[in-house]
């Protein structure tokens, strides 16, 4: 409340205070229109940035689409930092000396790519962290292999290109004059002068940084290697502060990202073409003139990788090892096999020239007579199973393959029967005499694809793969050994990926009424159930003319039909459960042990790919929890549970994770929040967070490489209790047809079928989103055109949080802050799932807690009854265990005559994730409930709150 009752004194004093304070921010609105030039969006700072071309750098095509290293540097700071980018000198075509000076005149604000020089230190201030490291490169054509470093003495008056005016020239100079040989000089002005050059054989040796896309030829030398940095002016302490503090972030984020970029814009490719030596080449020479043709041994009992067709043998492996003999210009023919026996018959004898599938250690190979190469593919291992294995079975049928001893070291307990084929091992899968099989997995995919019955099903299994080498018999010539290992190595992902498409792909078997039976039970039971009520309504009809003890007799076997519904709904939701238990629990040890990989190797292109594994992972979870959410929906079970957050810290988090999809496709996402007001709000933050994602997401997913999409948010009515805020999502998308719009909120609705392998998804998003935004008292509606984006408008109602629940809720986050630490705590972990239970193990003792492993319900409870009382602190207890299950084990557990048993945290670690499933679990005496896969943050959270 302000006093009005205030003299003239105090009321001058107050103007004068005014006014200061309005000078001081006229003031400062001044300064950061100097230093950062004028404001281009609402909220965010202009900060103009030069653009220089520079082939794999800085890139720019006819519409505009930017790319390279320097524009991803640029691009992964931009989160963290309140900044919108403004690109300078690309069209000027600028070049980098122009660059600084534009920087020193206060044209442009940031510069990047620029490595210390006295001169520069006078003129700007640098990043403290490296951006990129440049080096001098030695390149010659890919297949010239007249120059070495361990022989100068044919450099001798060699021609060699360099850019003009390069900084990279003195260090060449340098480097012949260290190693004692003359050269003549050529300069041009672009890269592409230089590289054209090169390649037509005008020049003997090219001299660049290593920041210069390069295909078609081989690095014979690098040296001088130097870091660059991102510069400002040195009076620009607050950008140079900006600065650093996103680089920062940046490596927090990913310290890879540098490495991950530089292969991405610079890794040169030989384009299939391997650098051989003089020996090398001559010993080619002789063995083609001489007509000399080798012989090579591939196994052609592993289909669909190798097998043996109308005489020859083809298959994956095959079309790989054609690929790299083609390489080695030698002639290189297969051995005329057609079985495992005469495989393994001729690698015995010992004469084959080279062994094509090598999957031993190299000591292994040299004990066969053979030197082994680096790895050309990689295959992975999966398991066939009926589709109903729960992974309790402890059966596994094996061929005598590359996977046995893998199998044998990897899984304790289990009983193994030796088969001669996989044909063997997969009907012992069938008819139940094994519960599972070993295979490479491509060969189960295959087995699983042609099995007319429909019941067998293919896991992965992450940590068994299999690799395949090259062997190269020691009684050849040695040369041909060097030969080989070049040409493996020359095989890159994208080859691999290219070569294996033909067998990625299969078509759609042949339907008959038998494989209607086993592969589409529900629509034959469908059928039967449209025949039967027509059959009813039929009957219904003839009933209704009869006499009224007929008609009470119809309303009885309605009835009947009623309860029979109701059973069926009881099943449809028994099933989901089934379902969703099933998908999670190889789903968790998936995800989970992709964490624990990403951990411990430093590799980035093993981190890459975990991180990619880690996606698709989330995206399977992601349909599993949609088709949950629709399920309750139906149900009428949806519930909303508010809790209490920052509304701005809500959108800003959101808007963060739309903007991390939309950098990948390189879309503009812009936000306007023009005067919205943020308060503290009382709202199911995880709903309002799905809707927005939902609808943001969808934007993105439709949206091609380097479009656009727009968010307007605005406040549209408010008082002191409540807030309606109004979103508006517009792309410049693929849109949709004025026929589609009408179904675009329907379940498992989308407009084209082809989009499907495109765009990815059920068709339940939008579904859901109405759902939700009903529940909350919301409104959306859509506008779009076909080819020209899409439009949505949606209305968001809150509620605005009390004084009181904000108090309860700083209380209870203090609370859980002042629980005590994990470290030292002593827990029961009851899971049958070996690698479910590694993984757990791993993330509870990585904060220090002592883990005991029970395999099942009873030796848990037996575990806990057999120990002193508060030995443990907490127990994490799996549902779906044999002997004992989860349920039996906490109940017998609480029944127990000891100080601890009722008071004891027993929270559920499971892929039991229904609402029904949880309500059981607190039911049977558990305190709480985490769901599989495991949330790493939640499961810790949930776990301090108990134990305070």
């Amino acid at each position: 409340m302000q006093n009005t009752d205030m003299d003239g004194g105090e009321k001058k004093i107050t103007r004068r205070i005014l006014c200061l304070l309005v000078m001081v921010l006229f003031l400062q609105t001044c300064c950061l229109v100097q230093v950062f030039g004028e404001t281009s969006a609402p909220g965010r700072e202009l900060v103009k940035v030069g653009f220089f071309p520079f082939d794999g750098y800085h890139v720019q095509d006819e519409k505009g689409n930017r790319s390279g290293y320097g524009y991803d540097i640029l691009q992964e700071m931009l989160p963290y930092e309140n900044w919108q980018y403004e690109y300078v000198g690309y069209d000027e075509n600028i070049s980098w000396d122009k660059a600084q000076e534009m920087l020193e005149n206060g044209e442009i604000h940031l510069l990047t790519s620029a490595t210390v020089t006295e001169e520069r230190l006078e003129k700007f201030a640098y990043s403290d962290l490296p951006i990129g490291y440049s080096s001098t490169i030695l390149t010659v054509k890919a297949g010239d292999n007249q120059f070495n470093t361990k022989d100068y003495s044919n450099w001798n008056g060699m021609k060699v290109g360099m850019l003009a005016h390069n900084s990279r020239n003195r260090s060449f100079d340098q480097y012949a004059r260290e190693h004692q040989f003359q050269y003549e000089k050529k300069e041009y002005d672009t890269p592409d002068e230089l590289m054209a050059e090169l390649k037509a054989g005008n020049l003997d040796l090219m001299v660049t940084s290593n920041l210069l896309r390069m295909d078609g030829v081989r690095i014979i030398d690098k040296f001088d290697e130097k870091p660059f940095y991102i510069i400002v002016k040195k009076e620009n302490s607050q950008l140079l502060q900006e600065v650093n503090d996103s680089l920062e972030k940046v490596k927090e984020g990913n310290a890879s990202y540098m490495e991950d970029l530089y292969k991405t814009y610079y890794d040169p490719q030989s384009d299939g073409v391997v650098s051989f030596t003089r020996e090398e080449q001559s010993y080619i020479d002789q063995c083609n003139a001489q007509g000399i043709v080798l012989k090579a041994l591939l196994n052609p009992d592993r289909n669909p990788l190798s097998y043996a067709k109308d005489g020859e043998l083809q298959g994956l492996l095959a079309t790989i090892c054609g690929e790299i003999f083609d390489r080695t210009g030698l002639q290189i023919e297969f051995e005329d096999i057609d079985s495992r026996e005469q495989y393994v018959s001729r690698l015995k004898e010992g004469n084959a020239d080279i062994v094509c599938d090598f999957t031993g250690t190299r000591s292994a190979a040299e004990n066969y007579g053979y030197i082994r190469t680096n790895a050309y593919y990689n295959s992975s291992t999966s398991m066939l199973v009926k589709k109903n294995y729960d992974g309790s079975g402890k059966k596994c049928a094996l061929t005598k393959s590359s996977i046995t001893n893998a199998a044998l070291a990897n899984r304790d307990g289990v009983e193994y029967t030796f088969y001669e084929t996989m044909a063997e091992c997969k009907e012992a899968v069938l008819n139940g005499t094994v519960d599972f099989s070993y295979g490479y997995t491509r060969s189960v995919q295959e087995m699983v694809y042609a099995d007319v019955t429909n019941s067998l099903a293919c896991i992965t299994v992450t940590y068994m793969p299999v690799d395949f080498h090259m062997g190269i018999n020691l009684k050849d010539n040695s040369l041909l050994a060097s030969i080989i290992s070049k040409s493996v190595d020359s095989i890159s992902e994208k080859d691999i990926s290219y070569l294996s498409e033909p067998y990625t792909y299969y078509e759609r078997r042949p339907t008959s009424f038998t494989s209607m039976i086993y592969e589409q039970p529900l629509v034959l039971l469908a059928m039967a159930a449209v025949v039967f009520i027509a059959l009813m309504g039929s009957v219904l009809l003839v009933l209704t003319t009869k006499r009224h003890k007929e008609e009470k007799a119809a309303n009885e076997k309605l009835s009947e039909a009623l309860e029979n519904a109701e059973r069926a709904n009881q099943a449809k939701t028994a099933f989901l459960s089934r379902v969703s238990h099933d998908m999670r629990t190889p789903l968790n040890g998936i995800l989970g042990l992709a964490d624990i990989l990403k951990e411990r190797t430093e590799n980035p292109q093993m981190k890459q790919d975990l991180s990619e594994l880690q996606l698709s992972g989330k995206y399977l979870l992601d349909l599993i929890n949609d088709t949950l959410d629709i399920s309750r929906i139906e149900s009428g079970k949806l519930e909303l549970h508010p809790t209490v957050c920052g509304g701005k810290i809500l959108l800003d988090h959101t808007i963060r994770l739309a903007n991390m999809n939309a950098q990948k496709k390189n879309i503009q996402l812009l936000v306007n929040a023009d005067g919205l007001v943020y308060d503290v709000l009382y709202a199911d933050i995880g709903r309002v967070q799905q809707v927005l994602m939902n609808v943001i997401g969808n934007a993105v997913k439709f949206t091609p490489q380097g479009g656009k999409v727009e968010i307007t948010i605005r406040n549209i009515a408010r008082d002191q209790e409540k807030l309606v805020d109004e979103y508006i999502v517009q792309d410049n998308g693929v849109g949709m047809s004025k026929e589609f719009l009408p179904h675009i909120f329907e379940n498992f609705s989308q407009e084209d079928a082809s989009r499907t392998s495109i765009y990815q998804g059920t068709g339940l998003g939008m579904a859901i989103t109405k759902q939700i935004l009903d529940a909350m008292g919301g409104t959306i509606k859509v506008e779009s055109e076909l080819g020209k984006g899409t439009r949505f408008t949606f209305t968001i109602p809150m509620r605005i949080a009390t004084q009181e629940q904000v108090e309860q809720n700083r209380k209870e986050t203090e609370k859980l802050e002042k629980s005590p630490v994990l470290k030292g705590k002593r827990v029961l972990l009851c899971e049958d799932h070996p690698l479910n239970a590694k993984i757990a193990k791993n993330l509870l003792e990585k904060k220090g807690m002592l883990v005991e492993h029970a395999e099942n319900g009873k030796t848990g409870m037996e575990m806990f009854q057999a120990s002193s009382p508060h030995y443990y602190d907490l127990i994490l207890m799996d549902v779906r265990m044999p002997v004992m299950d989860g349920m039996e084990a906490t109940k017998a557990i609480r029944d127990l005559p000891r100080a601890d048993a009722k008071s004891i945290p027993i929270i559920a670690m499971t892929a039991n994730a229904c609402d029904e499933d949880v309500k059981a679990c607190l039911k049977a005496g558990m305190n709480d409930h985490i769901a599989k896969p495991l949330d790493t943050e939640k499961m810790y959270r949930t776990i301090e709150g108990h134990l305070g």
